[in-house]
């Protein structure tokens, strides 16, 4: 099954909503997320700050190495 979804969170909030996101992914075996932002008003730094969460998505692990 698929959702897609559209969300309009506040920056102030965009670290906890990906942090909820992250939190059930690890807590249910065969979620997997994909996402996209798009947030013109934040740094790159910004977001790369914002998805910083406990534990790290894959995909941040994997830029890290780069």
């Amino acid at each position: 099954m698929k959702f897609s979804i559209q969300a309009d969170i506040p920056d102030a909030l965009g670290k906890v909503f990906l942090q909820h996101l992250r939190d059930f992914d690890v807590g249910h075996d065969g979620c997997h997320f994909q996402m996209m932002i798009s947030a013109p008003e934040l740094s790159e730094r910004e977001v790369n700050d914002m998805f910083d969460v406990v534990p790290p998505f894959p995909f941040m692990q994997a830029m890290r190495k780069q």
